[in-house]
């Protein structure tokens, strides 16, 4: 398997995983989920079962789909349209080098899908969690500060490896 592959990989088996998860841990909501959570941990919102349901598929399946798509449907936008930041920007949508400055958006976009997977993978887990307490649902704010910080931190990666392949960072 080729490395240019990688990213497509890692997103159809999060994409696919996310799913079997998902649907998996559907019985373990009640009917009426606390979605939104204060500072405290304690809950502040509320939905439907079929309303948590649809939205975590919207953004945790559906969200990571409109991005590569968007970074799919990058390549027919005019260069005029395309805010390419600092003074590469006529190097890297040069005829000469699009097609390859848009394999790599796309590629990297992949990246930035799985991200958004795991990070809805947690944030579902989370909820689910909140939701099985015996007294009343709660939220584990040091693990939501985890998860968050875990997804900064890998969102800086992807950032600056975006970047850095655009010499932006040297």
């Amino acid at each position: 398997m080729k490395i240019q592959n990688l990213p497509i990989l890692v997103f159809v088996v999060s994409w696919f995983g996310f799913l079997v998860y998902w649907i998996s841990t559907l019985e373990q909501l009640p009917q009426r989920v606390a979605t939104h959570f204060g500072p405290s941990g304690n809950p502040n919102g509320w939905m439907t079962k079929t309303e948590d349901a649809f939205l975590t598929t919207a953004m945790g399946l559906g969200l990571p789909l409109l991005i590569v798509g968007v970074f799919y449907l990058l390549r027919f936008a005019p260069n005029r349209l395309i805010n390419f930041p600092g003074p590469h920007r006529d190097y890297w949508l040069g005829s000469e080098r699009r097609a390859a400055t848009m394999a790599y958006l796309f590629r990297h976009s992949f990246w930035l899908a799985s991200l958004m997977i795991g990070l809805m993978a947690g944030v579902h887990r989370l909820t689910v969690e909140a939701n099985r307490q015996v007294a009343a649902p709660h939220l584990s704010v040091p693990a939501t500060f985890v998860l968050l910080g875990c997804f900064l931190i890998a969102f800086m990666a992807w950032f600056i490896a975006m970047f850095r392949h655009f010499r932006y960072f040297r």
